[in-house]
């Protein structure tokens, strides 16, 4: 921590400049501040857990109105709050207060359904009227922080929907088909979602949404399609290899024509995980995997694939090394 006084004799001795005093106790400030906020965060955190213990452990001698009465008035003056700072120009304090908002509308349907004994439907059909009611949050702000705790909710129900849908779908394969099956239907989707990110990111640049969709629906489709490989375990499913290898070349192709060369060496790495996935099921098909002669052989042929494999990695993204 630099003082003030110790800085204006280094000024006057000319060691430093007065703008580098101004620039020296800025930085102090900042760092200062950061500990100033990570104790007042901490004091936050205690007093809302203080608050939740006496709530919880009081909880049945609470009426329902007066539960009710308290949810509703957080909820308005989280959204009074919001509209105030954003009317003076305090978009990071407004973003808070919205995210605040998003949480405590879940928690106000929550405690409908406990106030009211509500139930029926379907369980995901909460996470709809969670998205539908907070959709309107996605516009307010600038910077809109609330896209990325939003769109998981959206997702999420989409996919309870069509698992649910393809769960009445009368289908006469094995379970490991039917896993495969979903698999590959849950990578159309959400590559679905990613395209429609990309066009409202390209429509409206300015809100979170599009970049929203297109970071967890991406996030998505290789997470299925890494146990989609995965699940190949065995000769008789090889062909979902193949399946995923098509996926790779061809969005590989299309990452590459727009420039995306960070997707271009994400799908080479997966192209790795199929060639492994692949010369697993072979050398268990023809025996490799059942003898320890075998297993020794299987072992050098692995490193030998990492070695060419790797080399090869960097000869395809070595171009473009700074994406």
């Amino acid at each position: 921590m630099f003082k003030a006084k110790q800085l204006d004799k280094l000024v006057q001795a000319g060691i430093i400049s007065a703008s580098q005093k101004e620039q020296i106790l800025n930085f102090d400030n900042k760092n200062t501040g950061f500990v100033s906020r990570l104790i007042t965060l901490l004091g936050v955190f205690t007093i809302g857990v203080g608050i939740i213990s006496i709530v919880a452990s009081n909880w049945d001698n609470i009426s329902d109105t007066i539960k009710l009465i308290v949810m509703f008035a957080m909820l308005f003056g989280c959204g009074i709050g919001a509209g105030m700072y954003h009317q003076k120009g305090m978009f990071d304090k407004c973003e808070k207060l919205l995210v605040v908002m998003f949480l405590l509308v879940a928690a106000a349907i929550g405690l409908i359904i406990q106030v009211y004994q509500l139930s029926g439907g379907k369980w995901y059909s909460v996470l709809a009227i969670w998205f539908l009611v907070t959709a309107p949050l996605l516009f307010v702000s600038g910077k809109n922080c609330v896209a990325y705790f939003w769109v998981p909710v959206f997702l999420v129900w989409c996919d309870c929907l069509m698992w649910d849908f393809r769960y009445h779908y009368r289908y006469t394969g094995s379970y490991m088909d039917l896993v495969g099956f979903y698999l590959f239907y849950d990578m159309l989707l959400f590559a679905g979602f990613a395209l429609l990110g990309k066009v409202i990111k390209y429509y409206f640049p300015k809100q979170a949404l599009g970049k929203a969709l297109i970071k967890y629906s991406l996030f998505a489709v290789y997470f299925c399609l890494a146990v989609y490989i995965i699940s190949a375990w065995s000769w008789k499913y090889s062909y979902r290899l193949i399946i995923a290898t098509a996926i790779l070349v061809v969005s590989g192709f299309a990452y590459k024509h727009f420039g995306a060369y960070v997707l271009v060496r994400r799908n080479v790495k997966f192209g790795g995980l199929v060639v492994v996935m692949f010369y697993v099921n072979l050398a268990d098909n023809i025996g490799l995997m059942r003898s320890g002669f075998g297993l020794i052989l299987s072992g050098i042929g692995l490193l030998v694939l990492v070695k060419f494999w790797s080399k090869f990695v960097h000869v395809l993204s070595g171009e473009k090394k700074n994406a």
